[in-house]
């Protein structure tokens, strides 16, 4: 229940129909080639396991998933 509201309530923001709050701080920023050469291993494969595989595999980690 708790990943169907929150895909719910991103879906919503990224609508434009919930506002989001102030203080909201959104995803961190990682340059680009800032994990050349390193890896990662991220437990879960969630939602948020596969979208944190996502963003550290665009800065150039490599990102293995384990369940």
């Amino acid at each position: 229940m708790a990943g169907g509201s929150a895909a719910l309530y991103e879906t919503m923001t990224a609508l434009g129909l919930i506002n989001l709050p102030e203080a909201w701080a959104g995803p961190p920023e990682l340059p680009q080639g800032s994990g050349k050469g390193k890896s990662v291993v991220i437990l879960g494969a969630g939602i948020g396991g596969l979208t944190a595989a996502y963003e550290l595999t665009r800065a150039n980690y490599t990102a293995r998933l384990s369940s």
